[in-house]
């Protein structure tokens, strides 16, 4: 209990009661006050330390800004991770008569010009494609050498290979 009260009054937690019972005890003499002298000097020599001085930021951001960097990580979040609107696919069907062909192919832009096999069908050939709304450019390829616009669709354009395309707007008109 003595050693407490020493170090309470070092640490100025006495209220002045305690103060005067400290006191008192020192001036009593004997260990606590040799005991109290010398956790003094120690406490004297503690404080006598220089403290070293505050390393300041370069640069405090502030709450305000630390505030905005929140709110555009929150945003970024949202924008990034909210899952894109798939469009609707609606089935189209491609249909060429062409009862002479061993093979007929679909080329297009919804396949990056990629053939696509038709389906024979009594004479005509038949492809049933998911597509998005959007504007397509096609044509088909009979036995792998004749390419040929779709003769039911009028809107055509010259393709960069002296063919012609087909032009349809899904979705959409022309």
């Amino acid at each position: 209990m003595r050693d407490e009260l020493i170090s309470q009054f070092i640490d100025d937690e006495l209220d002045l009661d305690e103060k005067i019972e400290f006191v008192q005890a020192v001036q009593r003499g004997g260990d606590f006050g040799a005991t109290a002298v010398e956790l003094l000097a120690q406490e004297k020599l503690l404080r006598a330390v220089p403290k070293a001085p505050a390393v300041r930021a370069p640069w405090n951001a502030g709450p305000w800004l630390k505030g905005l960097a929140a709110a555009a990580v929150a945003i970024a979040a949202l924008w990034l991770g909210w899952p894109a609107q798939q469009p609707e696919l609606a089935a189209q069907r491609f249909v060429i008569y062409a009862p002479q062909a061993s093979r007929v192919e679909i080329i297009g832009s919804f396949s990056d010009f990629k053939p696509l096999r038709m389906q024979p069908a009594g004479g005509y050939w038949v492809a049933n494609l998911k597509l998005a709304p959007g504007e397509y450019r096609y044509s088909f390829r009979v036995d792998g050498s004749q390419d040929l616009p779709d003769p039911t669709v009028a809107s055509r354009e010259q393709d960069d290979f002296g063919g012609a395309n087909t032009i349809i707007n899904l979705g959409g008109s022309i």
